[in-house]
Order: structure tokens, then C-alpha cells, then sequence
């Protein structure tokens, strides 16, 4: 629906969706990896989302200037490759950070309440843009696509919580007696 108004076919809508998915499944790896080697959630999300808003404006500034020109294809396959790789990834490094931030919280709560509030954002933003195809406002629907990166990104780069505040009382007394232990000196 997205690609349709700017005179793209089926078969190029289809293509687009296999290099998001490539992309995604590629993106999904290397960004696990990261997170996993240096532990770094927060700078990695941000990376994605920063990501996804470059890859997101060059595919509104193709269909909106070049359309579907064999340029326009190409441009869009790499647009739609890098929002995979970089929008993928969220997800579940989202995921493993609301459990390193919300600890002793149980790992099932925290991606219920991570799911639940991704599917209100995706229902929204569903019916926002279907709304706006069908009164004919693809380009301000490509824009709002865009701009909700633009919140993400933002959200990600203003979170910034405090472990303590995740820490119920009795943990940080238990905390604070382990590492007041005696050490053996021999």
C-alpha cells in the first residue's frame, strides 16, 4: 500500500519486503552480538533508531523524487534493507534491556508490558497510515513512518534509569552485606 501510490507494483513490493526481511534477519545478528560482547543496550538502540531514521528518509525522498524509476527501485531496496537491519533489532535488544533495568521484575511481565505497549504503538500507526492512503496522503504517510523513528529515537536517548530505583529495599541491604564480606588474607 505504502509503495503503490508512487506507481510501484506487486512484485516490487514484494521484493522490498524480502530485503527488509534479509536485512532484518542480518541486523538481528550482528546488533545481538554487539549488545552481547559489550553489554552497551543503550548506545546500540540508539544506533538503531538513528539508523532506521536515515534509511526511512531516503526511501520518502525516493518514492516522493525518483518514484519508480529503475534508480528509484534500487535506492528503495537499499532503504528498505537498512530499515530491517536497523528496525529488526529493536525489538528483542529492547526486550533484554527492560530485564537488565527492570531486575528482580520477571522476565514474562517485562515482555508482556514490552509487547503490549509495541502493539498499541503498531495498531496506531496501522490505521494512522491506512487512513492516510485512503484519503490519498501517501507522502504524509511515508513522513509519519519517519517521525515515529524520530520518537523512538528520542525516547531511547532520554531514558535514562537509575539501577536503584529498579531495587526494591531488602535487595540493597542484601546487596550492600555481599560486598561488605570479609576477604581471607593468608
Amino acid at each position: 500500500q505504502l509503495v503503490g501510490p508512487f506507481g510501484f507494483n506487486s512484485d516490487a513490493a514484494s521484493a522490498f519486503g524480502v530485503a527488509c526481511t534479509v536485512g532484518g534477519v542480518v541486523g538481528a545478528a550482528v546488533m545481538s552480538v554487539i549488545v552481547g560482547l559489550t553489554g552497551k543496550h543503550k548506545p546500540v538502540l540508539a544506533t538503531c533508531c538513528v539508523n532506521c531514521v536515515i534509511f526511512s528518509a531516503l526511501a520518502t525522498l525516493t518514492v516522493v523524487y525518483l518514484g519508480n524509476s529503475s534508480r528509484g527501485f534500487t535506492l528503495l531496496l537499499v532503504a528498505f534493507a537498512g530499515l530491517g537491519f536497523s528496525a529488526t533489532p529493536l525489538m528483542p535488544i529492547s526486550f533484554e534491556a527492560a530485564v537488565v533495568v527492570g531486575h528482580p521484575t520477571g522476565e514474562g511481565t517485562l515482555a508482556g508490558l514490552c509487547m503490549s505497549g509495541g502493539q498499541v504503538l503498531g495498531i496506531t500507526q496501522t490505521l494512522l497510515i491506512g487512513e492516510l492512503l485512503q484519503r490519498n496522503r501517501a507522502t504524509t504517510a511515508w513522513m509519519l513512518s519517519g517521525g515515529l523513528f524520530v520518537v523512538a529515537l528520542l525516547a531511547v536517548c532520554l531514558f535514562n534509569p537509575k539501577k536503584e530505583a529498579f531495587t526494591l529495599a531488602d535487595e540493597r541491604s542484601e546487596c550492600d552485606s555481599h560486598s561488605e564480606e570479609p576477604s581471607s588474607s593468608a
